[in-house]
């Protein structure tokens, strides 16, 4: 995924958060057959769903593309690529530079730089990712500064796809782009085998197995040795424990009587009870930390019964999402204070 500019709106850190956490959740997780049950689409039909899922983000004002990429199947992968704002989308290899738009267009060799306008509703390419093949997503902040060639250049160098994008990111950083600089890539075979890598040989796996093995054995002789037997260790008198000298066991019903009062004390059976159902009416509330962001992933069944959330001094409100100023900043602990006014304090992991 790669989130672009609708308009020169940039996308702040919690928009891209929620977007990563819905992309994920949706495909990653498989929550995407629960989508298509509310929305009443086949769970079969990854395209439509990978477009409704696309339009969601756009009403939030989250331009991106997104690649979904199936298992292989032989030499090739099935791809879904969805983009909405002014990113574009290739499939790059030695001999050709195919932009991905809505229709097939019958000229895969791009030579001279086009940049298509932003683009509200998503666009969907269905096709296949061979095994020479490079699939690049980037935003329009880098399609706009590197001409298309220059990209297939850098493709067909470098050594696996963080190396592409490495070079890319850099590349347009001296082109004069600073802000909202994305791109992704994925190799149609995996991550390419790193040249000069040095294999160990057979001869050298032996070398260090052998006398591993012959220690073991080794091992194994001394501890089946009839001389080496471990003796039991003896237990002292003192480490038991005698059970005549444990006071009395007091049950919870019992009435206990204080020495030099007539009146009996009992005990209300039902105040653990009570504490009990306290504790239980209320479900947890699960945080999890994305960099500076901190994000309640159960919000939507949790939401109707909290009534603010002490985020940090003097901060509270009741909102899913808060960023803190860096990382460090982040506390251990956020209390929760529930309709009935209990709170309870949860851990950030």
């Amino acid at each position: 995924m790669v989130i672009d500019n609708i308009d020169n709106h940039p996308v702040d850190d919690l928009e891209l958060t929620e977007a990563e956490f819905f992309i994920k959740r949706l495909f990653v997780e498989g929550d995407y057959k629960h989508y298509a049950d509310k929305f009443h689409i086949n769970r079969d039909d990854l395209k439509r769903i990978l477009y409704e899922a696309s339009i969601f983000l756009g009403k939030k004002n989250i331009s991106c593309s997104i690649a979904l990429i199936l298992k292989s199947v032989e030499d090739s992968r099935n791809i879904f690529v969805s983009h909405t704002g002014s990113g574009i989308s290739f499939i790059i290899n030695s001999q050709a530079i195919r932009i991905l738009n809505l229709e097939d267009s019958p000229k895969e060799i791009i030579n001279q730089p086009v940049q298509p306008g932003s683009l509200e509703k998503p666009q969907i390419f269905a096709g296949k990712l061979e095994k020479e093949d490079t699939l690049i997503l980037c935003s329009g902040s880098l399609s706009a500064v590197l001409d298309r060639n220059f990209i297939q250049r850098v493709v067909i160098s470098s050594n696996g796809p963080e190396e592409v994008c490495k070079k890319l990111l850099h590349s347009a950083s001296e082109a004069g782009r600073k802000d909202n600089i994305s791109v992704s890539a994925f190799n149609g075979s995996g991550t390419k085998r790193i040249p000069n890598k040095k294999r160990i040989s057979n001869k050298t796996l032996l070398l260090i197995i052998i006398p591993l093995f012959l220690v073991l054995i080794g091992l194994l002789i001394i501890k089946l040795s009839p001389g080496t037997k471990v003796k039991p260790v003896e237990t002292s008198p003192t480490d038991t424990f005698e059970t005549i000298k444990l006071p009395p066991v007091i049950e919870k019903d019992t009435i206990v009587q204080t020495v030099g009062l007539d009146t009996p004390i009992s005990i209300d059976k039902n105040l653990g009870k009570k504490a009990k159902d306290i504790v239980q009416k209320f479900g947890s509330v699960n945080f999890t930390v994305n960099g500076s962001v901190v994000m309640i992933s159960n919000w939507e069944s949790v939401k109707s019964e909290i009534l603010n959330i002490n985020w940090d001094n003097g901060i509270t409100d009741k909102k899913r999402i808060h960023k803190y100023t860096d990382y460090t900043s982040i506390p251990s602990s956020v209390k929760v204070t529930y309709k009935d006014f209990s709170t309870r304090s949860f851990k950030i992991k």
